[in-house]
């Protein structure tokens, strides 16, 4: 047995009763439910530029781990160890996911937020996601480190390159910005297209789509709103994109599901909300 899988076991023994549902609880962020609340608390409820800065950066996270799984392709220790796992996960280990993830949105918490409070929720945040992946017995360290060493690529460059590529957007325009959106979907359907990748390049073209259409019709709000009405609007949208997500999933392919998904967060709830906050406020 290896030092990593010793390690597992060691981990394993610390599982109990009232331990193990928070770990199952933290397990959520490293699934479809985690961007499912995340995107469109953060477009509607914060800021739509920070909705979509967090959403194509997610988006196109996933899709690097995705590819550099399938490059790798290392067993996870539910292959090698069946015993360990408390969760079921059929992708390959290496790098983990959920640690990729923690550290890109960790990172991106602290990078918008720029005070004490960002860290004293990322750090912990970071660190827990990545240890149940250890304690739910579905990554060895090395995915771990992996995942940190990936997200924090990811992180960085996000950091360094986000503004030169806004203003450059910005320059050329909506229209252009839907042109590479569309590019990059078609030119990964046809040169990698991956039944996973596919499902999320989905969601980048609903994006897309919904975003020019949201700025060509001036849906987007550009004036600082009352903390009451971010909170509302966040809830409002985060409920609705739920509702439309499954309505949608229970009669469409994954793929278009996910693409009304995406439409949905850019084009619709930013108006489904802004209507239901004027209802409840003025009762």
């Amino acid at each position: 047995m290896s030092n990593s899988a010793d390690l597992l076991y060691q981990i394993a023994s610390l599982r109990t009763g009232w331990l193990d549902p928070i770990f199952y609880f933290l397990n959520y962020f490293d699934s479809g439910y985690f961007p499912l609340i995340m995107i469109p608390l953060v477009w509607i409820g914060i800021s739509y530029r920070w909705g979509l800065r967090f959403a194509f950066a997610f988006t196109l996270n996933a899709l690097i781990n995705l590819h550099l799984k399938l490059l790798f392709d290392t067993p996870r220790p539910s292959a090698d160890y069946p015993d360990l796992a408390m969760v079921s996960a059929s992708s390959p280990g290496f790098p983990s996911g959920g640690a990729q993830t923690a550290i890109l949105v960790g990172g991106l918490l602290i990078y918008g937020w720029k005070n004490r409070w960002a860290w004293a929720i990322a750090v912990p945040y970071i660190l827990l996601v990545s240890f149940s992946r250890l304690y739910l017995g579905v990554h060895y360290p090395i995915d771990i480190l992996g995942g940190w060493f990936f997200g924090l690529i990811v992180l960085l460059a996000f950091i360094f390159l986000i503004k030169p590529i806004e203003t450059f957007l910005h320059k050329q325009g909506p229209a252009f910005s839907l042109f590479l959106c569309i590019l990059f979907s078609v030119l990964y359907i046809l040169f990698l297209p991956h039944s996973k990748g596919v499902k999320m390049i989905a969601v980048v073209l609903g994006f897309g789509i919904g975003a020019y259409l949201s700025t060509y019709l001036g849906l987007y709000s550009t004036h600082q709103r009352p903390l009451s009405v971010r909170l509302l609007s966040a809830i409002f949208a985060l409920l609705s994109t739920i509702a439309v997500f499954y309505l949608a999933s229970e009669q469409l392919p994954s793929a278009v599901a996910l693409f009304i998904e995406g439409l949905w967060v850019s084009l619709g709830a930013t108006p489904f909300s802004k209507m239901l906050v004027r209802f409840t406020l003025s009762k």
